[in-house]
């Protein structure tokens, strides 16, 4: 096999990769019928599939992502994503049963922007988000990783 290959999918042609570790994203969390879904991501050869559950949160989710995870049998990855904290890993962990989690641990600075002009709204909100930047907190990892563990 090469590196990639065609795979006809519902009626459709669909190129995957060979050797590459395959994730679907959150548009599981869409799907009209999430076990029809799984199954269909199973033949596909995806290896995990990123879920809140089809809820706003994954701590909201975690009754269908426990029952993903119990019907994937192993055969994928169901990776539970959206609104993990220090403070509600361990829940999730227990109530889900998952094997791997996805998470930000952003935090918000300033940004470093010299001039900065009050008159535009570039984000069509009423904050001002183009003053402000997010990145992965190392601290807050850690954080996560000893209350999962805890």
């Amino acid at each position: 096999m090469g590196p990639t290959e065609t795979v006809h999918f519902g009626g459709t042609s669909q190129i995957r990769a060979s050797d590459a570790s395959i994730t679907f994203h959150r548009a599981f969390d869409m799907t009209r019928d999430p076990h029809a879904a799984l199954e269909q991501l199973i033949e596909l050869g995806v290896h995990r599939v990123l879920t809140s559950g089809q809820e706003v949160s994954v701590l909201e989710g975690a009754p269908l992502i426990a029952d993903l995870v119990r019907r994937a049998a192993g055969r994928i990855v169901v990776m539970p994503g959206g609104g993990i904290t220090p403070r509600n890993i361990a829940r999730i962990v227990e109530e889900t049963g998952a094997d791997e989690y996805h998470f930000a641990a952003l935090v918000s600075s300033d940004s470093p922007a010299v001039h900065r002009n009050p008159a535009p709204l570039m984000g069509g909100s009423l904050s001002r988000p183009e003053y402000e930047r997010s990145g992965t907190s190392g601290a807050l990892v850690g954080q996560v990783l000893a209350a999962a563990r805890a």
